[in-house]
């Protein structure tokens, strides 16, 4: 197989499984809205402006 071809269908698998979420809160940081962001890596608060880094990790 195309190792581009791979490298797409790996890319569009992980994309996936991330989930945004829109909250009614916003970033501490820069005052964007902030997004309930579920991955298989654990739930996280994450800003939905990307030149801000804020992200917190929620428990449940």
């Amino acid at each position: 197989m195309n190792p581009l071809k791979l490298a797409k269908k790996k890319v569009l698998a992980v994309g996936s499984s991330v989930l945004k979420i829109p909250t009614l809160g916003r970033c501490p940081k820069c005052g964007s809205p902030l997004y309930l962001t579920k991955s298989p890596f654990g739930n996280y608060l994450t800003c939905s402006n990307p030149l801000c880094d804020y992200y917190k990790k929620v428990e449940g």
